[in-house]
């Protein structure tokens, strides 16, 4: 979100300096993510001679008087010439775009004592195309140049209330930084009290057709709300200085088919406008937060948008078939020319508006046709103010793979109570600048029921460990324009603290909704009825993002301030536990390996997804990458590798726990690849390429790390697709399967040799309590066995090792060291070399017990596995 100081000085009444407003929006939660203003030693100066520069063609030799001497400049500029007045940076001033300080300097031998500047390089929107700037003649020769500071802050997805000049400004206000100006103030009784929403009917006795036309016809839904009274009396309070002319020449007729994607929807036409350019001050306002100029109609609807938050659309009504729009859902897709010149399609399933001829004339909340588009000919116009379903807009928007400022508004939610504001406002700037004959507001609304929230200081205290006075809190909330019912549940009494833009004096929740007095207190966490007070809360219509208790927590506390929250002493010793996650455990062991954490989107692209997997589709997606939930972490981990090996990185050890999920399932996984070499290159060592052992290790280590050692098995399998078909192993425990390691597919590692291994850690039964372990005091005994097999009854060495521990708890460990093929007596034969570990935790293994495990190891190979001790081959 952009905009001006001196901008938002119109909205916010404050003595504050822009450093100190910088520092209040980061205090309110806001990241401030530029402030842009033109420092010391710029001035408004005049070129009072032009020559060729004697040592270069393409440079001028320039006298500039800056009001009080004249100096020798050297410009680049093409346009720099005589009697032009420019901006001076000075020796010593610093450039906005690169920070760059200006000296004294001599170029191609001639002396420059200074540089004439160009919109880039004082940061400043527009085009320069290479020239310097022109300055009119309104500037002062010897004056400081200086320009409106740009304020850029980042807003989250919740907070599009702040997506506006006044927005800010509120939020500002509320934190008790300056007094807000409510430049389009209206009464609570002519948004609400006038409008009976249960039956259509207005106050007075005129009726109001509120059905929906479901059956696509051009039958209308029309509502005259008339604006002549209080709303135009309290519209005229705004610095545009004129009231709105409410007599009506002929008015649109316009319907809404359904009401659940199109909540409201506001009109207002206006002919024998005369459109034009803008004038000056609303061009450079916009230019400078980047909005190019257009038409002042264009440029009055994106002004009142960038200042109040709600996009307007503004229609070329003589184009408009029958003067008559029709707001529907599609069900067909369209082909679309936009106002930017572009062709769109438009899924079916969009919010459309149509003519009494069926033509698309815009996108509701995205963009509009370039068929009833303004120009400088328009004369007759009808201007939209509406509040379109967020989730719709969102999903088409993404679908047509655009985007828009009104579609950035809208599908974060705009402010449903200020329609007919927006209107009126934009109503009184096309009168100042384009003329034209006003009629009156038409508006169609379904029924808004304003939601409360139950809220207790108890549970403030509880979430955040401090303590808020109640007037405070009350205080509070009301300057972030919530209304607040106190409920005092002891004495039975009720006050009410009013918003002070509310002017009714009546509770929004009627007695009825009122909580039972045997209401239970538990969740206002407290449980003493006694110390309750209840808050009913009402937020304000600009904050659709207010649905909790929580939520009331963090604006209480924001304005607050978050220097309030103090360290407090615990109470009570707690013992130290050693007891950790199993995830914990996973990501130590592996990140002592060698291995680094990465965090992908829990979602991909169905394309990259077999064809056999249950996919969880995602019925409003990010966009196309992003339309189903992963079933398998790999192929995140394999993007990662990929754009690591594009940017030269040799070695790749990386793992991820997370979910994957499915239409049956969702599991926690731990998934792990590698690839490259063992280690980085050095004098004392060649490495390897890392293989399916160097993984298998690492997965061993990890089982390890869980007490599952002894328990778990590699099998040879076929695997998931993603896996080589011939270098998979299923993991195991006992019979129970629990994860896979092997070697990516040949077309998804591209030639390279890319290991991966994932793990459900569900079935990963293990021991999460830290056990100690005693070593024994006695010598451990080595002993080497080397055993010949035929080639045709080669065993799995896992069965092997598997049984070897169970001959004796006094071998410990057991390694494969060496595999040979040749001929043992004139047979080729496979010869398996391995050493044994023994150690007892008692006493010193004597030679007679050496020798009886010996045996048992010889016997056991050549019973089970046929195996012959190569000794005696």
């Amino acid at each position: 979100m952009k905009f001006t100081f001196g901008w938002l000085l119109e909205h916010l009444d404050t003595t504050l300096s822009l450093e100190q407003i910088v520092e209040a929006l980061i205090s309110l939660g806001f990241e401030v993510e530029n402030c842009h203003s033109i420092g010391r030693g710029f001035i408004v100066a005049q070129v009072t001679e032009c020559n060729k520069h004697p040592g270069a063609d393409r440079l001028s030799l320039c006298k500039v008087f800056d009001g009080v001497q004249e100096l020798q400049i050297v410009c680049g500029a093409p346009n720099v010439r005589g009697d032009l007045k420019v901006v001076l940076a000075q020796v010593g001033a610093i450039l906005p775009s690169n920070m760059m300080k200006i000296k004294k300097s001599k170029i191609r031998g001639c002396e420059s004592l200074g540089m004439l500047c160009s919109l880039g390089e004082l940061g400043l929107p527009g085009e320069d195309n290479g020239g310097i700037i022109e300055l009119s003649d309104d500037y002062r020769v010897g004056d400081t140049f200086t320009i409106d500071p740009l304020i850029e802050i980042a807003v989250t997805p919740n907070r599009g209330d702040v997506l506006s000049v006044h927005g800010v400004a509120r939020e500002l206000a509320a934190g008790g930084y300056g007094v807000l100006i409510n430049t389009c103030k209206a009464s609570f009784d002519d948004l609400y009290t006038e409008f009976n929403y249960e039956n259509g009917c207005h106050d007075s006795g005129k009726v109001m057709d509120v059905t929906a036309d479901h059956d696509r016809t051009m039958s209308h839904s029309r509502i005259v709300y008339s604006q002549s009274n209080a709303m135009i009396d309290e519209l005229a309070n705004n610095p545009f200085e004129k009231s709105t002319n409410a007599e009506s020449n002929a008015d649109t007729l316009f319907s809404v088919c359904n009401p659940a994607a199109c909540r409201r929807f506001s009109g207002l036409v206006i002919r024998n406008v005369t459109n034009c350019i803008s004038p000056e001050w609303l061009r450079s306002r916009l230019e400078r937060i980047g909005v190019k100029s257009i038409s002042a109609l264009v440029d009055i609807a994106n002004y009142i948008m960038i200042s109040y938050g709600l996009p307007l659309h503004i229609y070329d009504l003589d184009k408009i078939a029958g003067e008559i729009l029709q707001v529907s859902v599609s069900d067909e897709e369209y082909h679309f020319a936009a106002l930017n010149d572009r062709e769109y399609r438009v899924p079916a399933g969009s919010i459309i508006i149509r003519d009494r001829d069926m033509q698309l004339h815009a996108v509701a909340g995205i963009i509009g046709s370039k068929l009833s588009s303004c120009t400088l000919l328009t004369r007759n116009i009808f201007i939209e103010a509406a509040v379109f379903d967020p989730v719709m807009v969102a999903s088409t928007k993404r679908a047509m793979k655009i985007s828009t400022e009104s579609a950035y508004r809208f599908e974060r939610g705009v402010d449903p109570d200020f329609t007919e504001k927006a209107l009126g406002l934009a109503a009184q700037l096309i009168s100042d600048v384009c003329a034209g004959k006003q009629g009156k507001i038409e508006s169609f609304f379904t029924k808004d029921e304003r939601k409360f929230i139950d809220f207790s200081l108890s549970f403030f205290t509880k979430l955040t460990g401090i303590e808020i006075d109640s007037d405070k809190a009350v205080q509070i909330l009301k300057r972030l324009g919530f209304a607040v019912h106190i409920l005092d549940q002891c004495v039975q009494k009720e006050v009410y603290y009013e918003n002070p833009d509310l002017r009714n004096k009546k509770s929004l929740a009627t007695e009825d909704s009122v909580h039972d007095t045997n209401m239970p207190t538990d969740q206002f966490g407290i449980g003493s009825k006694e110390d309750l007070q209840i808050f009913r809360v009402v937020p304000p219509s600009w904050r659709n993002d207010i649905t909790t208790q929580a939520c009331i927590v963090e604006e209480l506390l924001r304005v607050y301030g978050y220097a309030q929250l103090r360290s407090v002493p615990l109470k009570s010793k707690i013992p130290v536990i050693f007891n950790t996650s199993k995830e914990d455990r996973i990501r130590e062991l592996l990140l002592n390996r060698g291995f680094s954490e990465v965090v992908t989107w829990p979602f991909m692209a169905e394309k990259k997804c077999s064809a056999d997997e249950n996919l969880l589709l995602i019925k409003n997606p990010l966009g196309a990458e992003f339309n189903v939930m992963r079933p398998s972490i790999i192929p995140n981990l394999v993007e990662v590798a990929q754009r690591n090996i594009k940017n030269g990185v040799q070695i790749i050890k990386i793992f991820e726990i997370g979910k994957i999920y499915s239409t049956i399932r969702e599991e926690m996984m731990v998934a792990g690849l590698v690839c490259g070499d063992s280690f980085p290159r050095n004098m004392h060592e060649k490495a390897h390429k890392m293989d399916f052992f160097d993984v298998k290790a690492d997965v061993e280590a990890l089982l390890t790390s869980l007490d599952l050692e002894g328990r778990y098995s590699f099998e040879k399998c076929d695997g998931p697709s993603l896996y080589h078909p011939g270098k998979v192993a299923n993991v195991k425990i006992k019979d129970r399967e629990v994860g896979f390691v092997g070697e990516l597919h040949p077309r998804v590692a591209s030639n390279r040799q890319i290991i991966v291994f994932e793990l459900f850690l569900a079935k990963l039964a293990c021991s999460l309590q830290l056990k100690e372990n005693t070593f024994s005091r006695f010598p451990i005994v080595e002993r080497d066995f080397s055993f010949v097999f035929d080639l045709d009854k080669v065993p799995l060495w896992g069965d092997i090792e598997r049984g070897l521990h169970l001959i004796s708890g006094s071998i410990k460990n057991v390694t494969l060291f060496d595999k040979y093929e040749g001929d043992f007596k004139g047979k080729r034969m496979l010869s398996l070399a391995f050493l044994v570990s023994m150690e007892n935790q008692r006493h010193g293994l004597s030679q007679e017990e050496i020798k009886n495990l010996s045996d048992q190891i010889i016997r056991f190979i050549g019973e089970n596995f046929s195996g012959t001790l190569r000794l005696s081959c």
